[in-house]
């Protein structure tokens, strides 16, 4: 796992972008 920002895309396209600490 990675310190930072990820970003997770999920089906039709939505882009969530979760920070982890």
């Amino acid at each position: 796992t990675q310190t930072g920002s990820q970003k997770f895309i999920f089906g039709k396209g939505t882009k969530l972008t979760v920070s982890i600490t």
